[in-house]
């Protein structure tokens, strides 16, 4: 294992990171990109022009995954973050994205925040009626699964009683299903007496098949200057022999700078 176990490309343009992709494609074992099971985050920054008017805004898509401490499964979701009066056109490029990844075989579903609803910090369709105003910054998140039980989606059981119709409808309207409540408590109890074997992990998709398939999308959005981020655990600066990525655009760590959001707080 090398010394520095955390390896980061910051602010590589996009074009250049394809090209080396598309090399990695053709020797696979020559090096030129880290083995995709060491990439852990991806970021995706760019300008967008909402369609609801003229200004461009600024567009961050990021890639991540989480396990869930109660049910041990792999969460993978994609955050689409940006700033301004764009709720409405955020929302749109989310359902936007939403369809085009299941024309690409990836199942998803948006989640609804139990305050905000579909974008986070703003008041375009909160669930919670004391929320009227928009924040500075926005997020909406989706998650690549077809499973509403999913631990991120399920969590009808924090929204107040009174609000869990209001609830129930958005999630129905953008996930074409009703929500599950999970019995987390139960699957923990049954695990503690080993009468059930614990669940299987999801497959890990933060891999650069996932990115593949999200650039052509931001080409049909339109999303331009283009830069990626990319975050390897369990390697560091002696690994980087062949990559063939600029050296300007990387660092490594033995701790820390392993995240690109320490909480999705961050981005509101």
């Amino acid at each position: 294992m090398p010394i520095d176990n955390v390896l980061r490309y910051d602010d590589v343009p996009l074009e250049d990171f394809m090209a080396c992709l598309y090399q990695y494609d053709q020797r696979m074992d020559a090096g030129y990109l880290p083995p995709p099971g060491h990439l852990s985050e991806v970021k995706l920054t760019g300008r967008w022009s909402p369609g609801s008017g003229d200004s461009e805004a600024p567009l961050s898509i990021y890639l991540l995954q989480e396990v869930d401490a109660i049910s041990e499964m792999t969460e993978t979701f994609l955050i689409l973050a940006s700033e301004g009066d764009v709720a409405p056109d955020l929302r749109a490029l989310g359902l936007q994205m939403k369809t085009y990844l299941a024309s690409r075989g990836e199942p998803s579903m948006i989640r609804i925040d139990p305050r905000y609803g579909p974008v986070c910090g703003s008041g375009l369709e909160p669930v919670d009626p004391a929320i009227r105003w928009d924040r500075p910054r926005l997020y909406l998140a989706i998650y690549l699964t077809s499973d509403p039980g999913s631990p991120s989606l399920a969590v009808m059981e924090y929204v107040p009683q009174n609000l869990q119709g209001r609830f129930k409808s958005l999630f129905e309207k953008y996930n074409g299903i009703s929500p599950k409540k999970p019995s987390l408590l139960s699957k923990a109890w049954d695990r503690l007496k080993l009468s059930a074997p614990a669940p299987a992990e999801l497959e890990d998709k933060v891999d650069y098949t996932l990115v593949r398939k999200l650039v052509p999308f931001l080409a049909r959005q339109k999303v331009h200057t283009v830069r990626i981020s990319l975050i390897f655990k369990e390697m560091g600066a002696r690994d980087t022999a062949s990559i063939l990525l600029d050296k300007r655009y990387s660092a490594s760590s033995a701790t820390g700078h392993d995240r690109f959001l320490a909480s999705l707080g961050e981005l509101m």
